[in-house]
């Protein structure tokens, strides 16, 4: 089965700057071979789906992490605010 394992940074105003979250994400099947055939970095996408806690055991003991489990995922259109901060 198609996978694709990725990052997407989430951003949040302040003190007048952006400052990134950054959230992993899971996406399967016919949608995982889209997303490698035609994402690029940088690309705005809006993703639905369902958040799953992942756990194992690392080195140093239990490890966790927050996935967004992705259903689906749209290209968005980048704005012009969007294309001003990223000339800059």
């Amino acid at each position: 089965m198609p996978v694709v394992n990725g990052t997407i940074a989430v951003n949040k105003k302040k003190d007048g700057k952006d400052v990134p979250t950054f959230i992993r994400f899971k996406i399967f099947d016919k949608q995982a071979d889209t997303m490698k055939k035609y994402c690029v970095k940088g690309q705005l996408i809006l993703l639905e789906g369902e958040l799953q806690q992942d756990k194992w055991e690392g080195r140093d003991g239990p490890r966790s992490e927050i996935v967004l489990l992705a259903h689906k995922f749209v290209f968005m259109p980048r704005t012009r605010e969007a294309e001003n901060e990223s000339s800059n």
